[in-house]
């Protein structure tokens, strides 16, 4: 079996919800992970989560290294950029693993290995494309993929900018490889990447079938199962009746979750954010009371004015 590590920085207070996060994290026994952070609070880390402690000035400084020319890195958001260097930056922690990779914090994740198997990482170059879950193989060639370059396409631009331009996905490192022949498997029915403009849960396979014009009905009665390592979309089918779709993992994007009750081996994930340990039998009632449509998501309203107010400050 192919040995995987995937790599988290997080600095500051870890999120109210991290003990679920961790609790997924241990079902996933074969897969490692690595988190790079300050938050020296005491708890209860899984074996295969690894943590390291370093103060963002000391990554800073760990990252400057890397390059011959000064690196544009003052604010926590921005290393999003830098997710494909952490294979360089971090690479005496992966060298002995097969895969490497960056995935965010903000995730629930179900069974990695029946999604990622090992069919897909024997045939593939890159597994998904998004910032949130990534895998790379761990050789000189893709820990260093990032220096290839495409015409507006450029590690320098987007190491030397203050702004976020998504260089670890679309259109940086996603559009690179597709660009330069390398094979990528991509599957949006595998996890569940929420949109974070709707107040009930919209996943991504949703999103990419609303935007083919297909009909979707069901959206709006969704929530997830996390069940004994296992992550399921739940949802209602066209008789109205319990449907459960396995997921690899889901991504809160940027919804502010909140966790109810002590970590269990089973708990429910609700809109727009909310992880319930208890709650009554979920029936085609319970989803249509706790995961219906709201027209309006003043949390999505509230950090449109303050992106905006912040552009305008920028301007200055």
């Amino acid at each position: 079996m192919k040995k995987l590590i995937l790599i988290n920085c997080y600095f500051g207070n870890l999120p109210q919800y991290f003990n679920f996060y961790m609790e997924s994290v241990r079902y996933n026994s074969t897969v490692d992970f690595l988190l790079v952070t300050d938050d020296k609070t005491p708890r209860d880390y899984p074996q295969n989560l690894i943590v390291k402690y370093l103060t963002f000035a000391q990554l800073q400084e760990k990252m400057q290294t890397l390059f011959d020319f000064k690196i544009e890195l003052s604010t926590h958001y921005k290393l999003c950029d830098y997710k494909p260097v952490f294979g360089k930056l971090f690479y005496e922690d992966i060298k002995n693993y097969d895969f490497w990779g960056y995935a965010d914090i903000d995730l629930i994740y179900g069974d990695i290995r029946r999604f990622v198997t090992e069919e897909i990482l024997t045939s593939y170059d890159k597994i998904q494309t998004a910032g949130h879950f990534t895998l790379m193989p761990v050789n000189e060639e893709h820990v260093n993929f990032y220096t290839n370059e495409l015409p507006g396409i450029s590690y320098k631009n987007a190491f030397t900018s203050p702004l976020n331009l998504a260089f670890d996905e679309w259109p940086g490192m996603t559009t690179i490889y597709n660009n330069l022949g390398k094979k990528i498997y991509n599957s949006v029915n595998d996890f569940a990447d929420l949109a974070y403009y709707v107040w009930y849960f919209l996943p991504s396979e949703e999103v990419y079938r609303r935007n083919g014009n297909d009909k979707i009905w069901h959206t709006h009665n969704i929530a997830y199962l996390f069940d004994n390592g296992k992550l399921f979309k739940v949802g209602l089918n066209s008789n109205n009746e319990v449907t459960y779709t396995e997921s690899m993992y889901v991504h809160f994007q940027k919804r502010k979750v909140t966790a109810f009750g002590e970590v269990k081996n089973k708990f429910l994930i609700l809109p727009p954010g909310k992880i319930v340990t208890e709650f009554d039998e979920i029936t085609p009632k319970f989803l249509k009371k706790y995961a219906k449509e709201k027209k309006l998501y003043f949390a999505f309203f509230k950090m449109r004015v303050k992106n905006l107010l912040k552009k305008l400050k920028g301007k200055k």
